[in-house]
């Protein structure tokens, strides 16, 4: 720590910030083997997405993990995957449902087990408990205290090592910063 102000310990919502640790729970899939890569298929974890959007060809059918980090899924709008970014919740809401029911199939009111336990909380030593079931936040959104974003950061700064331990694979630690919008996506 070099400087702080405030309480940094309490455990607020941290909003859009917390976008990484949605798409770090992608990437421990895939290096769990839980996903083959960034291009599976939503649908095959919410089946109800083949069925919206009739009058768009059922567009919501070609969103892939890689549409959902990169909010170019089209999700809640017509645009179809892929063809442009749209910054909204309505793509994040997706994602967390997708990550905690689907992927990880966390019961409801348990996904702060996840966030807190071995695949990540645990490895990095937490220490201010981050939640995704805060009774004054949406369901799935996160609040995390800025010591434990800040201890997050450094994880991923470090290429996926905390201390002697590797908490996510070196290779998928480099694609999760390197990963960016190609520039001619409107």
């Amino acid at each position: 720590m070099v400087f702080e102000w405030g309480d940094t310990a309490a455990v607020n919502d941290a909003a859009s910030s917390t976008k990484p640790f949605y798409t770090f729970l992608v990437f421990k899939a895939i290096e769990r083997g839980k996903l083959k890569s960034l291009e599976d298929l939503a649908v095959n974890w919410l089946p109800e997405l083949g069925d919206l959007n009739a009058d768009l060809g059922h567009k919501d059918r070609g969103i892939t993990f890689h549409h959902l980090l990169s909010q170019t899924s089209g999700y809640g709008l017509k645009e179809a995957p892929g063809e442009a970014f749209a910054y909204n919740d309505y793509n994040t809401g997706l994602l967390s449902w997708i990550l905690f029911r689907g992927v990880y199939a966390m019961e409801p009111g348990r996904e702060d087990e996840l966030l807190n336990g071995d695949l990540l909380g645990e490895a990095i030593g937490f220490e201010h408990s981050p939640t995704a079931r805060h009774p004054r936040s949406r369901p799935r959104r996160l609040r995390i205290s800025v010591r434990d974003q800040a201890r997050f950061m450094l994880l991923m700064r470090r290429g996926g090592r905390w201390g002697e331990r590797r908490v996510l694979r070196e290779d998928l630690a480099e694609q999760m910063l390197a990963y960016s919008i190609p520039p001619d996506v409107p």
